[in-house]
């Protein structure tokens, strides 16, 4: 037999469960305060900003001649680290970089390394990259992340 307080006390349970199972919007800070480390804004970077950092805008970066003049670049370039080439290392090397607004490289970074000598040694060719034709977004020039592969292969005759 079902009493009233019985039948409170279901109700306040089914309340209880519905409330558990109810989901609640979750409070996320840009500061990372809540620990979710978010640190960027959700918005999209100002292309009036001057630190703004892009990923992808309208008219991406270039370098001087196109992808053709930056392999034969990249060839002209790399020096084969000697102790890579008497261990037969070969492979790529990611790096990842920032065109500047005016088309400097800054900020190079390995993604994915290769061998140690190698990875400097793609560093150093990046670096010493002419000036790009810089990335615009809005018709402003705007300072932007590339990512490039270099590649290390051993010519075996």
């Amino acid at each position: 037999m079902c009493t009233a307080a019985t039948a409170v006390q279901a109700q306040s349970s089914k309340d209880k469960l519905a409330k558990e199972r109810t989901i609640q919007p979750v409070k996320v800070s840009i500061d990372g305060s809540d620990g979710l480390g978010i640190e960027a804004p959700l918005e999209a970077p100002s292309s009036t900003d001057p630190k703004a950092r892009f990923t992808a805008v309208e008219q991406m970066p270039e370098f001087p001649g196109g992808s053709a003049s930056m392999l034969a670049y990249l060839e002209s370039s790399l020096m084969y680290p000697p102790a890579a080439k008497q261990n037969g290392i070969e492979g790529k090397v990611y790096l990842k970089f920032v065109v500047e607004a005016d088309g400097t490289i800054t900020d190079v970074e390995v993604l994915r390394k290769l061998d140690p000598e190698c990875d400097k040694e793609a560093i150093r060719v990046v670096k010493n990259m002419p000036k790009w034709k810089p990335g615009k977004q809005s018709g402003n020039a705007v300072a932007v992340y590339n990512t490039i592969p270099v590649a290390f292969s051993l010519n075996k005759h």
